[in-house]
């Protein structure tokens, strides 16, 4: 078992959930760990195309018209994207995601 410091612990309580589900798939430091969940951490999806599709519509929304939307294939978007992210799948239809950096 790891030795945290009384401030890493504190962070660790306030952040239990999202800290026990990076914990179990990350061996990085505890500082890496730490600003993945403070600064990258996107949320939770149902799958890459699912974030690929609420991406755009939070960032694009306005910026395509209506008659395109229907083109966009947000599967190969999704997996297009995910080569720039850290997902992890805590169960069915649940990839917690996070930006790399």
């Amino acid at each position: 078992m790891t030795n945290y410091t009384e401030e890493q612990q504190a962070f660790i309580e306030d952040n239990q959930e999202l800290w026990d589900i990076v914990e179990s798939e990350l061996t990085e430091s505890f500082e890496y760990k730490k600003e993945l969940i403070e600064n990258h951490y996107c949320g939770c999806y149902e799958s890459l195309e699912d974030y690929a599709e609420r991406h755009i519509e939070d960032y694009h929304g306005n910026e395509i018209p209506d008659f395109l939307q229907g083109y966009i294939d947000y599967e190969k978007l999704g997996r297009d994207m995910g080569f720039d992210l850290i997902t992890i799948e805590t169960g069915y239809k649940e990839m917690h995601i996070f930006n790399r950096f």
